[in-house]
């Protein structure tokens, strides 16, 4: 009886594990909640966790299974789906940088009010505040809204507001150097 409820218990962890993944958190700086709980360095992250950084001077750093990761500044993101091979990251308000691992075989996508960032192994910081901006470093990111498509690629941004289309253009470079302190900050500096 015993051997057959730890198979059974064995079974559903593994059928589980094949459909989730696991996002943890490797570097922090002061506050940051998780559904309104305290979070510290090492805590596992599950779809449906809302995570709200506090403060200028705070951060949070995320590792996802495929070697993706994001560093989130003030503001809130809500793990919304987070299934092995596809992850949709909603960011409510704030700023994130986002580096997609090229190799893996997984997809990547960031939801705000204003677009829907399809990301294709790259490094991207993305702000939310009344509208949404995307600045690119590496690679491309596919956004989107009512409006249609616009790929937009390294050294170009794109600001997206209510009720208007995507607007791209060649990236504000104010606004591209802080993406790059944003990446050194973890550890992954832009290759210029």
């Amino acid at each position: 009886m015993k051997r057959t409820i730890l198979a059974l218990v064995t079974l559903f962890l593994s059928l589980y594990s094949l459909h989730t993944s696991a996002i943890e958190v490797i570097k922090m700086q002061g506050k940051a909640l998780v559904d309104n709980k305290e979070l510290a360095v090492g805590a596992i992250l599950k779809q449906g966790d809302t995570v709200e950084v506090i403060g200028k001077k705070s951060f949070i750093q995320l590792r996802f299974d495929d070697g993706s990761q994001v560093l989130q500044k003030e503001g809130s993101l809500t793990l919304k789906k987070i299934k092995k091979g596809q992850t949709l990251l909603s960011l409510l308000k704030g700023i994130i940088f986002v580096f997609k691992n090229p190799e893996a075989d997984s997809k990547l996508n960031v939801k705000t009010k204003q677009a829907v960032m399809a990301v294709r192994g790259t490094k991207f910081y993305v702000e939310q505040t009344d509208k949404t901006y995307l600045c690119v470093c590496e690679g491309v990111v596919a956004a989107r809204n009512k409006d249609g498509t616009v790929d937009v690629k390294a050294n170009e941004d794109l600001y997206a507001r209510d009720f208007k289309s995507l607007e791209k253009k060649d990236a504000n470079k104010m606004m591209l150097q802080m993406a790059y302190e944003g990446f050194e900050l973890m550890g992954l500096p832009v290759s210029k």
